[in-house]
């Protein structure tokens, strides 16, 4: 069985994949892990197979201009500069998958599911935090509150639809194409 494994984002989003495909080949599965190109030499200290993903947004992020640009430009500006950047993550998540039996994705790669769903092979979400599963225990980590009452914590994870929102579009244009 061959596993792909698709990530993007920071070190911190990359590393926990390497950790699982490590134990996956010990287990004997085929894996590849597909994740921002600039993490290649990260993860081949593991003796992971590597399938680069375009990381042109990471980068923009990692520079004091482009950070400045994500955070004092325009939403519809960024959005405008990031579907095609987007799209070419999507397009190699694609290719990253074309022999695949099975897909781990984080969330960050937001084709992952449609590719399995194309391709009629199972995918699994997978993320080492609890960004997606709605508890009253606290609250989703990307909103800062402490001490609020348990069916506040609970609502706070309906604000993932709106961070998604944004790119449907590209995402619906991927799906077809």
């Amino acid at each position: 069985m061959h596993i792909v494994i698709l990530t993007a984002g920071s070190r911190g989003d990359v590393q926990p994949f390497v950790a699982l495909a490590v134990g996956l080949r010990a287990r004997g599965y085929r894996v590849t892990l597909g994740a921002p190109a600039l993490f290649e030499s990260f993860v081949a200290e593991y003796g992971v197979p590597f399938a680069p993903l375009d990381d042109e947004f990471l980068k923009l992020t990692e520079n004091a201009k482009g950070a400045a640009a994500v955070e004092g430009g325009s939403a519809f500006g960024l959005i405008a500069k990031v579907k095609p950047m987007l799209r070419r993550m999507m397009d190699d998540a694609r290719h990253a998958a074309d022999t695949a039996d099975l897909i781990i994705y984080h969330p960050k790669v937001l084709g992952a599911p449609y590719i399995a769903e194309a391709r009629k092979i199972p995918a699994i979400l997978a993320l080492p935090l609890p960004l997606y599963t709605p508890t009253a225990a606290f609250a989703n980590p990307i909103i800062p509150l402490n001490g609020a009452p348990g069916f506040i914590n609970t609502l706070t994870y309906g604000v993932l639809k709106f961070v998604k929102a944004p790119y449907l579009g590209a995402i619906n244009d991927f799906r077809v194409n």
